[in-house]
């Protein structure tokens, strides 16, 4: 039992601290905008074609599985302050780019429908942009300027970092329609972002997005797309990848010991049946059949191991919590059903195999040997 216990503790451990670790990378992503797409166009027979409010409503009406829908789109110039400029993006958005990628300012308030509805020279601004303009550090109220325009601050951004090479620090964002009456019509790039409900069901959603896309632009089969639908789910793959290949090396090598454990239920179960030699005899004096005998040691063996691995389970929950709590800012171990199922059913899966050739011994004894047996 104590080795059975080892083993099952182990791979509990390495699994809930690995699953653990998966989830904070998970919910990191997601906050970073993993489970979103991106619709843009793309260049055909050299023109471009434009994504417009009927392609919003194809994916907000169309396509099961969206959450949200907003659009977003570059606005050129720089802005300055005070004679000193900053090289950061210029973007306008609809009210809903905030809902979609979970943009919340750390301090005074975001766009809303009124700010868009009436055009408002507003803007709301990434922290760095604080310090590449000298701005005070409480910089709501102030005015900066981008190209001839001036424009309030009326929020800033908490600190997001950076992934896939942008910055989510350094932009700055003004009402959707601002921006489309500073961008002439045939000079707007405008992206449309959608929210998934599932960031595991991105790829299925993006190919029915794709669909839905192709036929509410008239797209003929084999006729190449207009436009192209991307995520930045490539480094939480990549990284789920990974994570699989650990986890499943790690746990090869802990079910070594688990292994191990099975071997030692073996030795005692052999043991067992060599002290309990003249107890089989009794049994088969008294009509007790092979199988009779064969399922009491087996099941002496599956009890073992399994009592084993239960305990064992309790163990490996109590390591993974105490290296999480040991090590600052890492994350809570997790341990999905399905692990605490596998581990349970592995330690009776162990019983079987290593008690099988005991009780199988212990079924063949010759019963007038086994009551000659001191």
């Amino acid at each position: 039992m104590v080795g059975i216990l080892m083993g099952t503790a182990a791979i509990i451990a390495v699994l809930s601290t690995l699953q653990g670790l998966n989830e904070a990378i998970k919910e990191r992503f997601e906050s970073l905008g993993g489970d979103v797409l991106t619709l843009v166009s793309v260049d055909r027979d050299g023109r471009r074609a434009q994504i417009g409010q009927a392609d919003m409503d194809i994916l907000r009406f169309d396509v099961s599985g969206v959450e949200r829908v907003a659009a977003n789109m570059f606005v050129q110039g720089k802005p300055s302050y005070r004679g000193r400029e900053s090289g950061d993006t210029v973007n306008a958005m609809t009210p809903d780019f905030a809902r979609v990628h979970g943009i919340y300012v750390s301090s005074g308030r975001g766009i809303t429908d009124a700010d868009d509805r009436e055009r408002r020279r507003v803007v709301v601004i990434g922290p760095t942009i604080i310090e590449s303009l000298q701005l005070p550090s409480d910089p709501i109220g102030e005015f900066i300027q981008i190209e001839s325009q001036w424009f309030e601050i009326i929020g800033v951004l908490p600190k997001r970092g950076r992934l896939s090479g942008f910055s989510y620090d350094e932009v700055l964002y003004m009402p959707f329609s601002t921006g489309e009456a500073l961008v002439p019509s045939w000079w707007r790039r405008v992206s449309v972002h959608f929210k998934v409900s599932d960031i595991d069901a991105v790829d299925d959603i993006r190919e029915s997005a794709q669909r839905a896309l192709r036929t509410g632009r008239g797209l003929q089969p084999g006729e190449p797309d207009d436009f192209r639908i991307e995520a930045v789910d490539s480094f939480l793959e990549e990284y789920r990848r990974m994570a699989r290949i650990a986890t499943a090396v790690l746990i090869g090598v802990v079910s070594i010991s688990l292994l191990v454990g099975g071997v030692g239920v073996m030795n005692i179960m052999l043991m067992s049946v060599t002290e309990r030699t003249r107890e089989i005899g009794i049994l088969k004096a008294l009509g007790a059949k092979r199988s009779v005998i064969r399922r009491q040691f087996l099941l002496e063996s599956i009890m073992l191991s399994l009592i084993g691995g239960i305990v064992g389970i309790v163990v490996g929950i109590a390591i993974s919590d105490i290296v999480a709590s040991s090590i600052p800012e890492f994350p809570q171990p997790y341990l999905p059903w399905w692990g605490l199922l596998g581990a349970a059913m592995f330690s009776a899966f162990v019983g079987v195999v290593f008690g099988l050739a005991p009780a199988v011994k212990a079924s063949r004894l010759d019963p007038i040997e086994a009551l000659r047996y001191e």
